[in-house]
This record gives C-alpha cells, structure tokens and sequence, in this order.
C-alpha cells in the first residue's frame, strides 16, 4: 500500500533555504523541525503552533498537520491540511499538502474525499507517481466499501421484510383464533336454545306423566269408595231384614 508515503515538512524540504529562513525568523519553527526530525511529534506540533501564534502561515499548518498525522490524529490533521491548502504560501508545497490531505481522508476511511485530494494534487503535479497509485487504491477501496454497503442494506431491507410477513403472520393467526372463538361461541349459543328445548319439553313431560299418575290414583280411589259404597248398603239391608 502506498498511502503511508513520507510526509514532507516544508522547512525542510525547501532545504537549507528554509532552514536559514527559519533560524533567522521564528526560532519556534526551527523547534518544530528538530523535534519531527527526532520523532517528539507532540514538542513539533506545539512549537508549530506556538510558529503559526507567532505569524499565521500556510506551511504552519501544513507542519502541523503533519505533527498530527504522525501522531495518529488524523481528523484533526485534515482540519490542518484544509487550512493549509485554502491558504497561499509560495513555501509551501501545496501539491503535497493535497497528497497527505489524501492519505488522511485515506485512513478515515473516507475514500471520496481522499480521491478529490489526490486529484487536486496531481492537478498541481501530474508527475507524483505515488499520488497516481494511491488514487488508484483509493478509488478500489471505495468501489468495496460502496459494494459492502449495498451489500448490508439489502441484508436489512431483507430483515425488515422478513420482520413485516412475520408480523403479518402473528396478525393472521391472531385473527384466525378470534374467529374460531366467534365460531365457537355461536354454536354454543346455537345449542344452548335446543337444549333448552329439550329441558322445557322434559320438564312438561314430567307434569303430564305426574297428571296421569295422580288421574290413575284418583281414579283408583274413586272406585274404592265405589266398592265400600256398595259394601255398606249391602250390611244395612241385611241389618233391617234382621
């Protein structure tokens, strides 16, 4: 990968031209190129800064924004970079500006971005061998990265289908357990009036059969009487005959 190409800092490489200038002008800044130098990329960024307090310039941000990089920071070595680039400074390399730009956004993964600044910098330096590479990883990397994310959405379109006809089952059983309890209660209800019936036509069975039985005993009785009548007559004749 070509991405992590060595970030240049502009005092040192305009040579001992720059160097002189910044021995004689800002001695922060002449700070700032020793500690790169030493790898003190956090004692480079503040005497950058103090260097940018000093006299706000273009390849003071652009120091800084290498300090940064190499740091790691690279969010805050875009900001660095885009102030830099925005600004003129004859002393300042801006093609390579536009290339460390690039691999910044590189490293946050914002592809898109990375490209324009490749390709600002190629405008600036056709030349850049390295720019030409990267740009070309970059715009790889972007084609994966928009396939990936093609890739997920479909995979949660698919989710919140699949989500949806579930939800839509669960509704339909819902609704077809409410009717079987409808069905099942009409045909109680359906039921319940023949029972009734048949409990009422039971019961009226009852008394009438109770009628009979009572009529029967009446009757009976009546016949009884009937016989002891007669009985009775039958002993008093033969008393008066007596």
């Amino acid at each position: 990968m070509y991405w992590k190409k060595e970030i240049m800092l502009v005092s040192i490489g305009f040579g001992l031209v720059g160097l002189s200038f910044a021995q004689k002008n800002d001695p922060f800044q002449i700070r700032g190129d020793r500690m790169y130098k030493d790898s003190n990329f956090v004692a480079a960024e503040e005497n950058y800064r103090k260097a940018q307090e000093m006299k706000p310039e273009a390849k003071n941000m652009y120091n800084i924004g290498n300090s940064l990089y190499s740091q790691g920071r690279t969010k805050e070595a875009i900001s660095a970079y885009e102030s830099a680039v925005q600004l003129e400074d004859r002393r300042m390399n801006k093609a390579n500006a536009y290339y460390n730009l690039g691999n910044s956004y590189f490293a946050e993964k914002n592809f898109e971005k990375s490209i324009d600044a490749y390709k600002e910098g190629l405008k600036l330096n056709p030349s850049d061998i390295q720019a030409k590479q990267n740009l070309a990883l970059a715009k790889q990397y972007l084609m994966q990265q928009q396939q990936q994310q093609q890739q997920q959405q479909q995979q949660e379109q698919q989710e919140i289908k699949d989500k949806d006809q579930k939800s839509q089952q669960n509704q339909d059983n819902k609704s077809d357990d409410k009717q079987q309890q409808q069905q099942q209660q009409q045909q109680q209800q359906q039921k319940s009036p023949q029972n009734q019936e048949q409990k009422e036509s039971a019961d009226k069975m009852s008394k009438e059969e109770a009628q009979q039985i009572m009529n029967m005993i009446e009757d009976q009785d009546s016949k009884v009487r009937e016989k002891l009548q007669k009985a009775n007559k039958q002993n008093t004749k033969k008393e008066k005959d007596w």
